[in-house]
């Protein structure tokens, strides 16, 4: 290809919502579906991995196919997806995502049950998390498609000689065997179709996968990006392309040696992936991971980092989304680099600290040794690659439902429900309410947990993953899906967040009914049930109250800490179904706004249905006191506890990071919340007359970037009512 990215560009920003598929390659979404549908009704007797390895060979075979002349990652597959806003379910996530229906309520119907009451009341959603995933990206650029076609065959192979190869391994050979097999006729049929096309030196580039390791840079972006396509055909979502400076730089630094690319090259290579990354609009961004440290402490940052970050900030783009594995020794270079980035508004970046991480999982029991090689996956949370199955995202628990029900007596405020426990109404000290409080969030959270049990065991069944499992060792190993005991950590993971609702709500509680004893807790369960109606001026008062969270006030960092600790109690190490444990987290990614839907009003001020506290973050226009008060009360918090991630957002305006004096100040920021313990750190530099101005004239801001939760969004994209949040916290602290 004689022409750059840039001239290619054009024809590249939305090339999945404008495609152009051959039809002569194969059969339509519809006919797809219809055949794949056709082959389980014929062959029910198969075992479910079969059926899985069957039908995705039915996809690839059959599927339609592009290649675009101006990318040199030009393939695309006809699988049915919209892109008319984040990329819609393929057909062959259909068939998984009705089969999860289906089964699930008859598999586990009690549990199914409590998990459709929780999530009706807002107070949790008890899940099997098939949607985040980690391959093991180590293995499958080592050995390729054919290596690991060929690893099935022989570890099958050795368990028969062995005789010692049961019914359910054959199956998961078989499986496996089935599967990679058709991604390399699908591979096979790219050649084809490129040579037949007059793009010989993409088919030359491709054929080699065909049979051999990978030698090249393009062939391991290139293999990345295949495995990810085909993977998500299904339910699951690879969550990370790994760490890829990493991961990639032995093929770069051979690339250069050979004489085989120059720099400038190897920057075109990422310009083209990038943005075939950007185009394809994944929900919630597509990360990966760079920096950290290797299992001796040293610092794994290379001159591969560094280049890639040099394109993506040239592109301006906010997918894929980065992680920064952050440690004390990072290159002050690379950091200065990241924070110059986020006050220019390139932050779609998260950092997350080593020494917490490592910490954490220490605490259940997880080695220095192997928590060296954590990814960062999802949003922020870490996971061992090659190791640990982490289901990150189980469940989310709501803080402020355990304060509503210690208030009402326990009768959910939107569904009348007793969902928990009944309580006393006329709790006569502050002490009885917060005893009542945690007795109602302990119960909540026993309830939250026994759901995921008794949906663990039934996850192999409802979605075996024959090729993902195929990237793990243990897995081909043992002859076992991932879903089914193959790997050798499986964790569960729940996250209990909207501290900043909950903790306000709590001291606007003890303020008007024990200190100042204007209202029963019963007069004011009245108040909210009734939603604040007839009583804007109290509600408006309880909104300037001194006590909130995020401001460094003692007793009420003392009131976060405590609920988190008792979270932490219940939650951290308890065994799973899988042999493995439980894990914390303290974000909310998008459930502020989901639960705070179905939450009723809360003592804080906020009304039925308004958006709960996001992240470690205070209220909207709660944050009084600036970022330094923020770190303090967030870093009072064990963030050991928080395996599962605990992300601070900041929020500052242009002005205060200006110059060199400001990236001085984002320096010291950034570095004093990790030496007190922080997990992690992301955030916004932006005023709130920018983001009024662009909710007014969007056609100006066309490329003005936020950070959301664990992703970015393009503000002019984003819903009113998420604009609005966001103008609201920009407008609180510039008011302070």
């Amino acid at each position: 290809m004689q022409t750059s990215f840039y001239e290619n560009r054009p024809f590249l920003e939305h090339e999945y919502e404008a495609p152009h598929f051959d039809e002569s390659t194969g059969f339509s979404p519809e006919k797809i579906e219809a055949d794949m549908r056709e082959f389980i009704a014929q062959n029910r007797g198969l075992s479910r991995p079969l059926l899985v390895a069957h039908t995705m060979r039915i996809l690839l075979e059959e599927v339609q196919i592009e290649l675009n002349p101006h990318s040199i990652f030009p393939e695309k597959f006809n699988v049915g997806v919209d892109y008319s806003v984040d990329a819609s379910h393929t057909i062959f996530g259909k068939l998984a995502r009705e089969r999860y229906h289906r089964l699930f309520p008859r598999l586990a119907p009690r549990a199914w049950e409590m998990r459709r009451r929780l999530a009706l009341s807002g107070a949790a959603v008890p899940d099997t998390d098939f949607w985040h995933t980690l391959p093991d990206w180590n293995n499958l650029l080592s050995l390729g498609f054919s290596g690991i076609l060929d690893r099935a065959l022989a570890e099958k192979k050795k368990k028969e000689d062995e005789d010692i190869l049961t019914d359910e391994a054959r199956d998961f050979y078989d499986a496996v065997i089935i599967t990679y097999r058709a991604v390399l006729a699908y591979v096979d049929r790219l050649c084809t179709y490129a040579r037949a096309h007059g793009m010989g030196e993409f088919a030359a580039r491709l054929a080699p996968l065909l049979h051999e390791p990978l030698k090249t840079l393009w062939q391991a972006l290139e293999i990345s990006m295949l495995y990810l396509n085909i993977e998500e055909l299904g339910i699951e979502r690879g969550r990370t392309f790994g760490l890829f400076d990493r991961q990639l730089y032995p093929f770069y630094q051979a690339d250069l040696a050979a004489g085989r690319i120059t720099v400038e090259e190897a920057k075109e290579y990422f310009r083209y992936f990038f943005q075939k990354i950007a185009a394809a609009k994944r929900y919630a961004d597509q990360p990966i991971g760079i920096c950290g440290t290797y299992k001796d402490g040293s610092d794994a940052t290379n001159e591969l980092t560094d280049l890639m970050l040099d394109v993506y900030r040239e592109l301006d783009i906010h997918n894929p989304k980065i992680h920064v594995r952050y440690h004390k020794n990072i290159p002050e270079k690379t950091l200065r680099t990241l924070l110059d980035m986020i006050r220019a508004g390139n932050s779609s970046i998260v950092l997350i600290n080593d020494d917490t991480v490592f910490a954490a999982y220490k605490k259940i029991g997880i080695p220095h040794g192997l928590a060296a090689n954590y990814c960062p996956i999802g949003c922020y949370e870490p996971v061992i690659m090659g190791k640990e199955d982490a289901r990150i995202c189980a469940s989310w628990i709501n803080f402020e439902k355990a304060v509503e029900y210690a208030v009402t007596g326990g009768r959910d405020l939107m569904t009348g429900e007793v969902l928990t426990m009944e309580s006393p109404t006329d709790l006569a000290t502050f002490d009885d309410f917060k005893a009542a409080m945690f007795s109602h969030l302990g119960a909540l959270i026993d309830l939250t947990l026994e759901t995921v049990l008794a949906e663990e065991p039934w996850q192999y069944k409802i979605n075996p993953s024959p090729i993902l499992s195929a990237t793990y060792d243990s897995c081909m190993e043992r002859g076992r899906d991932i879903y089914n005991h193959g790997m050798e950590i499986q964790n569960t993971s729940v996250k209990c967040f909207a501290v900043g609702s909950a903790v306000d709500s709590i001291f606007a509680i003890k303020k008007l009914v024990y200190d100042d004893r204007r209202l029963t807790l019963s007069a004011l369960a009245d108040i909210l049930r009734a939603n604040w109606a007839g009583q804007e001026q109290l509600r408006l008062e309880v909104r300037t109250f001194q006590n909130k969270w995020g401001n460094n006030i003692r007793e009420v960092d003392d009131m976060a800490r405590e609920l988190y600790a008792f979270a932490a109690n219940k939650i951290v190490g308890r065994p799973n179904a899988s042999g493995g444990v439980f894990r914390l987290g303290a974000d909310s990614v998008a459930m502020a706004e989901s639960y705070g839907k179905k939450t009723g009003a809360s003592a804080d001020g906020r009304r039925a249905g308004e958006p709960l506290s996001k992240n470690m973050r205070p209220v909207n226009g709660m944050e009084r006191c600036g970022v330094t008060a923020l770190i303090h009360s967030v870093t009072s918090l064990d963030h050991t506890d928080f395996l599962d991630a605990a992300p601070l957002d900041f929020l500052v305006h242009p002005s205060a990071v200006a110059g060199e004096n400001g990236l001085c100040a984002m320096l010291a920021m950034v570095r004093t919340y990790f030496e007190k313990g922080g997990f992690a750190i992301q955030g916004n530099v932006v005023s709130a007359a920018t983001l009024i101005d662009a909710q007014k004239n969007p056609e100006k801001y066309q490329n003005l970037q936020v950070r959301v939760c664990g992703w970015n969004e393009y503000f002019v994209n984003m819903k009113r009512e998420l604009q609005d949040d966001f103008i609201a916290r920009a407008g609180g602290i510039e008011s302070v």
